[in-house]
């Protein structure tokens, strides 16, 4: 065996400050991901020019992108001039009841469907009325004794709970009309 091999004197280290920023390589194929991310956020409406600074991108492309999310129904335009984007409700909902059913079976589904159930019958019992939104949380309280902020936080579970329902009512109801298809 030789000895180790050694540079040439003339070689030189690298000029690191000629490298492309490793920021701008690592974004440079997320810009799609960017704006999904911004527009899976949108509860209000927000104009182009909001989205493009939210992204860190360009108006131009979050026109395209918004334009692209909404045939897509991820997003939808709520208005004209200057248009102006929040997410679709429906797709949110939609994208809960697909990782339920891929998170659980039917009759996983079906049990904490049961649970949910006697949770928001516990709760209308609880308070009285079949609703959470015939709750009037300063009464409530003011009558029951409790903390106006205990109320509204058992309140809020039970509106919590009602939407848990109908998620995993939608996503049992899925998985069986899959499975007689």
């Amino acid at each position: 065996m030789g000895s180790p091999r050694k540079a040439p004197e003339e070689e030189t280290s690298p000029d690191f400050g000629d490298w492309e920023d490793p920021s701008a390589v690592i974004s440079g194929e997320r810009t799609r991901d960017d704006f999904l991310d911004v527009a899976l956020q949108l509860r209000e409406p927000a104009s182009i020019s909001e989205i493009a600074e939210r992204a860190g991108r360009g108006e131009d492309s979050a026109r395209e992108y918004m334009r692209f999310f909404a045939e897509l129904g991820v997003v939808e335009r709520v208005t004209e001039g200057p248009k102006q984007y929040r997410v679709d409700r429906g797709y949110l909902r939609w994208r809960k009841v697909r990782r339920v059913k891929q998170q659980y079976s039917p009759d996983e589904i079906a049990k904490m469907l049961s649970e949910s159930t006697n949770t928001i019958d516990e709760y209308r019992e609880e308070f009285g009325v079949d609703s959470p939104r015939r709750v009037s949380v300063a009464e409530y309280a003011e009558e029951s004794d409790m903390d106006v902020e205990e109320v509204w936080r058992r309140v809020s579970k039970w509106k919590t709970e009602v939407n848990r329902r109908r998620i995993l009512d939608e996503a049992l109801k899925t998985a069986e009309e899959k499975a007689v298809a």
